[in-house]
This record gives structure tokens, C-alpha cells and sequence, in this order.
């Protein structure tokens, strides 16, 4: 597809210019970018920086690209190589961060996404150190610190993670009133904006129940397939299978069900 051909466009550092950008189409990208190595998520990001230097670019779409750029997260699966990290590089320290929480040093973990949160304001470690807070991981388990970070990280750097643990924090009334509309209204944003796919199934879920919302059981059926067919997100398989047993949003269709249901198992069973 036209996010594919981009990316391996940039990796090769071809021309541009005939380009038309999307703040769509960089999600897409980095979305292809999960096992790419340190340097060429670096290379990605260099390249964006160069193209939004073009006349053609109109400021509106730089603007976007440019917050997307900074507020989207190191792809989960990316290979991290120490020995090309510097602790002079905000991003590099809060990579430092993800390596040690990979490798279970949750304490140097904590200690690195809060250095790197408190002296370089960095979005990406003040989610990481939210999530530290809200798990206990390398610290005492401090939920309402982890509200409040999370809170802060959405409102002043418009963090998609840190959008959609917001929304959840308020959906299930963690460490703060329950607010279902809030949680709706936070996931519809996170999906619409971001095109966060973990919003987008719970936005299926608030719609299928109408948690938040007018239930809309087509709408949740809608957004369960459209998030399995574009992004395979598991959760929305399995959301597949339960609308077709039941005839909820789509005609009853119990073999569909059962595909569903067995490609959920399949995936789940591999992680």
C-alpha cells in the first residue's frame, strides 16, 4: 500500500518532493516501523523533519506532523542497541528506559524515565514513568501520581498512550470519579486523532454497550472490523466473533463466529 512504498522510499532516502503527506500516512508508517533497527527509526524521523522543510507543505499539516512526530511512541518491538545511545539525547535516555524494563532493572528503569521526565520534559518518559507509577514497577505503586501524569502528559504534549490510560483511569474509576462519558469522549478522541488502536476497540466496546454513549451495536460492529482488517488488533478479532454468535450490529453468522473466535485463540495462544 502507499504507507509501505513511503517507507521503504525513506529508508532508501529517494526524493520526496512528488509526495503528498499525511498525518495519516506518518501513523501508518510508523506503524510498519515495529522491528526496524535504532538507526532507521532515527533515519525516519530525520527524514519527516527534512520533508516538512518543503514549500509544498502547508503549515496546518506541519503543525500536525510534526506533534505526531514527537508524541507517538518507540515502537514496541524495536531493536535497541545500547552502544548507539548517548545520555546527552532525550530520546536515547528514555530508549535507555524501555531496555532496562525489557531486561526486568525496573528500579534503573523508574530511575532513567523520571530523569528524563523531570530534566528534559521528554512526553514519551512521562508515560513510561505514569506506567512505572500505576504498576509498581521499580517503585512504591502510586496510582494517583500515575493519574495525575498521565492527565498532565495528554493535556500539555497530547500523548496518544497517555491519552488512552487517561480514558481508561476514568472508565473504570481509578484513583478518580468514574466518568463513562469522559472515557467515551477520551477514546473517540485518541481513535479519530491518532488512530490509536487500543482506543478503537474500547470506543467498539463503549459503543456496543453504550457505555458513555448512545449504544450503536452497527457502529461497534463497524469499528471492531475495520480495526482487525487495518491494524489486527486481537481484541477486535475476538469482538468480531462475539457480534457474529450474536447477531449484534451484522447478521447472525455462527461459522464467521467460530473463525473469529479460533483466530483470536491462535494469536493468543503465540504470545
Amino acid at each position: 500500500n502507499e504507507a509501505t512504498l513511503l517507507f521503504k522510499k525513506w529508508l532508501y532516502e529517494q526524493e520526496l518532493n512528488d509526495v503528498v503527506l499525511t498525518p495519516e500516512l506518518i501513523i501508518e508508517i510508523y506503524n510498519l516501523s515495529d522491528s526496524i533497527q535504532i538507526d532507521l527509526f532515527a533515519k525516519l524521523e530525520r527524514l519527516i523533519k527534512k520533508w516538512l522543510n518543503l514549500d509544498s507543505v502547508s503549515n496546518k499539516d506541519k503543525n500536525n506532523i510534526l506533534r505526531i512526530v514527537d508524541n507517538l511512541s518507540v515502537p514496541k518491538n524495536l531493536v535497541i542497541d545500547i552502544d548507539e545511545l548517548s545520555m546527552d539525547n532525550p530520546i536515547h535516555i528514555n530508549l535507555f528506559g524501555i531496555y532496562h524494563k525489557r531486561n526486568g532493572n525496573l528500579k534503573e528503569a523508574f530511575r532513567l524515565f523520571k530523569l528524563n521526565y523531570e530534566e528534559n520534559k521528554n512526553s514519551d518518559s512521562c508515560h513510561n514513568l505514569a506506567t512505572c507509577y500505576y504498576n509498581g514497577y521499580g517503585c512504591d505503586k502510586d496510582q494517583k501520581e500515575a493519574f495525575r501524569l498521565f492527565k498532565l502528559n495528554y493535556e500539555q504534549n497530547k500523548n496518544n498512550d497517555s491519552c488512552h490510560n487517561l480514558a481508561v483511569c476514568y472508565r473504570n474509576g481509578h484513583v478518580c470519579d468514574k466518568d463513562q462519558k469522559e472515557a467515551f469522549r477520551l477514546f473517540k478522541l485518541n481513535w479519530e486523532e491518532n488512530k490509536d488502536s487500543d482506543s478503537c476497540y474500547n470506543l467498539a466496546v463503549c459503543y456496543y454497550n453504550g457505555s458513555g454513549c448512545t449504544k450503536d451495536q452497527k457502529e461497534a460492529f463497524r469499528l471492531f472490523k475495520l480495526n482487525w482488517e487495518e491494524n489486527k488488533n486481537s481484541s477486535s478479532c475476538n469482538g468480531l466473533a462475539v457480534c457474529y454468535r450474536n447477531g449484534h450490529g451484522c447478521t447472525k453468522d455462527l461459522e464467521k463466529s467460530q473463525y473469529y473466535m479460533a483466530l483470536f485463540e491462535s494469536i493468543n495462544n503465540k504470545c
